[in-house]
């Protein structure tokens, strides 16, 4: 479960969101337009209501963190640590931002081990993807990067992120509904 933490975080109480009349609409057309979303949230990142947990699955551990205004999520960061315990693992930090309840830009940094055979010293792959999503739901832009090489998106990484995502989104939402429960 994830619990508030940050600047503020005792006694506050997580505000309604504001009448949908009252919104900003974000519209993403282009993966430009959704890195520019990503900067506005992260300069707003301080005055965000924030809240920390730990999800396992499978192999995987992650820290993760939700950022909310108003009682609405803009962003889940998730650092995670991958593998099999005992063998060198990877390591990733995936960027959820949100608008509206959907996922509107995506971006991740993902450091795997490569192995180059005996008697040579350790590598590594810096792997950067990034998507974003326009008002239906849709990719309207989308890159990834191996070592600084532009190489195609995997077939699977789109409804991975999307997968991932909406269970995170779970997560805040069930913690969100237990910290108000037991207030």
């Amino acid at each position: 479960m994830l619990a508030a933490s940050g600047p503020g975080a005792r006694g506050r109480h997580v505000s309604r969101p504001a009448a949908k009349a009252a919104r900003t609409v974000v519209v993403i057309q282009d993966l430009d337009g959704g890195r520019q979303y990503s900067r506005i949230v992260d300069r707003q990142r301080p005055a965000l209501d924030r809240l920390d947990g730990t999800v396992t699955s499978g192999n995987t551990e992650a820290r993760v963190a939700a950022f909310l205004e108003g009682g609405e999520l803009r962003l889940i960061e998730e650092e995670a640590l991958y593998g099999e315990p005992g063998e060198p693992g990877g390591t990733g930090r995936n960027r959820y931002y949100v608008h509206d309840g959907r996922l509107v830009f995506f971006e991740s940094l993902r450091i795997r081990p490569r192995d180059l055979g005996e008697d040579r010293l350790p590598a590594r792959d810096e792997v950067l993807t990034a998507l974003a999503f326009g008002e239906d739901g849709r990719s309207v832009g989308a890159e990834k990067t191996v070592n600084r090489e532009p190489v195609p998106l995997a077939p699977t990484d789109e409804a991975g992120i999307r997968r991932r995502f909406l269970a995170l989104a779970g997560v805040v939402q069930r913690s969100r509904a237990g910290e108000a429960g037991s207030r």
